[in-house]
């Protein structure tokens, strides 16, 4: 759209329209490329709404399913299955902090490799060590692309 404006000005600055088509023609421009930009804007618009409706659903669900049932491992399980409809992932996990520093996995869910089974025992951790540590002693999310 600033293209086109600017092509505007260094049209007008140049002399102007010389006849009437010259003039249909760059009011057809304008409008059109007023046009395009609104539809894109719109577009970006219905996606992020859509994004938000699909994390809120899950939300949802994870609490629904949250409630039914107060076993630790039941938790854990809605957890990793409901993320999973909003967020790709390889393998997630969830951890009860047990005081004073024990991180122990109540949820595991893989999807490739060797991680499609897993030993929750070998998970077990403490505030601080390994990524895991970490993000419960600073209470931060991490992304690790290449762990």
């Amino acid at each position: 759209m600033l293209i086109l404006c600017l092509g505007i000005a260094g049209w007008v600055l140049r002399g102007g329209p010389t006849s009437l088509e010259d003039l249909v023609l760059v009011l057809a421009l304008t409008v059109g490329g007023t046009l395009l930009v609104t539809a894109a804007l719109v577009g970006r618009a219905r996606a992020a709404e859509a994004r938000r409706s699909a994390q809120l659903s899950v939300l949802q669900h994870a609490a629904h399913r949250m409630t039914a049932s107060l076993a630790r491992e039941d938790l854990g399980r809605a957890v990793v299955e409901e993320t999973r409809r909003v967020i790709d992932y390889h393998n997630a996990r969830v951890y009860l902090h047990e005081p004073p520093d024990a991180l122990v996995p109540v949820a595991f869910e893989g999807r490739v490799g060797a991680y499609r089974t897993v030993d929750l025992s070998i998970l077990r951790t403490t505030v601080g060590t390994g990524f895991t540590g970490w993000v419960a002693r600073h209470r931060t999310a991490i992304r690790v692309d290449d762990a």
